[in-house]
């Protein structure tokens, strides 16, 4: 079995978090954009974007250039998250 698509440090919390009603992300610095989105940036340069109202979040890294030697630093986009779920009754 080979590593995640994904292997940075955006992508690695993105999918530690999506399936999370709430979550804490431990991050280098966080950056409230407006009262909608957060955006994080970890050690390696990364960011990830979670949009609280729309329940969808972002991660990509900076060095991604699109070949075929950088596809485990790919962009994601638009993951869905649980933070707006409501609970089953």
């Amino acid at each position: 079995m080979t590593g995640p698509l994904r292997d940075y440090g955006a992508a690695n919390e993105l999918h530690r978090v999506a399936n999370a009603s709430a979550f804490c992300v431990v991050a280098m610095r966080r950056d409230k954009l407006n009262q909608h989105a957060t955006l994080y940036t970890f050690l390696d340069g990364s960011q990830m974007q979670v949009n609280h109202t729309r329940g969808r979040a972002d991660a990509w890294h900076p060095d991604w250039r699109g070949t075929a030697a950088d596809t485990h630093l790919g962009p994601l986009k638009g993951v869905a998250l649980n933070i707006n779920a409501r609970g089953k009754a």
